[in-house]
């Protein structure tokens, strides 16, 4: 890969994040329609939720998370890399149950952003990685690394559906 035009943006507004598998994501938008925004339909419930609000359903993050993107010129064209570093507070058994069932399928991640809109970022097959990371502390935190490869950069979704 050329790095010599390699630029990274921080994306520092994401209040929610979700990952789903991508076998389970469809979208919604006539040929004929511009793909500035789509319409986004998960025929399942998240593998995952990361949040700032306490909800039955989601793990709480401890702080908000990084969420770098890359552009990388390639042989094969332009790729958008993302890298996802969460920190989360407690529910541990949650957090690994579903990073276990991330392991070995690509996985679309989706960015609830401050200002209510929302991002995706779509696998390209075989690219998607989810981690914990382990560390030696006594503090009740976990800390996940999401990694995905895209033709794209974000895209935008347009909830009116």
């Amino acid at each position: 890969m050329d790095h010599l035009d390699c630029r990274e943006l921080i994306l520092n507004n994401v209040t929610e994040v979700a990952l789903y598998p991508a076998s389970e994501a469809s979208f919604d938008r006539p040929p004929t329609i511009p793909s500035f925004f789509i319409t986004r339909t998960f025929v399942v419930s998240p593998t995952l939720t990361a949040s700032f609000r306490e909800a039955a359903d989601a793990a709480l993050m401890a702080e908000a998370p990084v969420v770098k993107i890359k552009g990388l010129k390639s042989i094969s064209g332009y790729i958008v890399d993302i890298e996802v570093d969460i920190t989360l507070q407690g529910r541990k058994s949650l957090v690994e149950r579903a990073i276990s069932e991330l392991q070995g399928i690509d996985f679309c991640i989706e960015f609830l952003c401050a200002d209510g809109s929302r991002l995706l970022s779509f696998p390209l097959p075989n690219t998607s990685d989810a981690q914990i990371e382990e560390t030696l502390s006594d503090t009740a935190t976990t800390s996940i690394v999401l990694k995905n490869k895209s033709l794209s950069a974000l895209i935008p979704l347009d909830l009116r559906y």
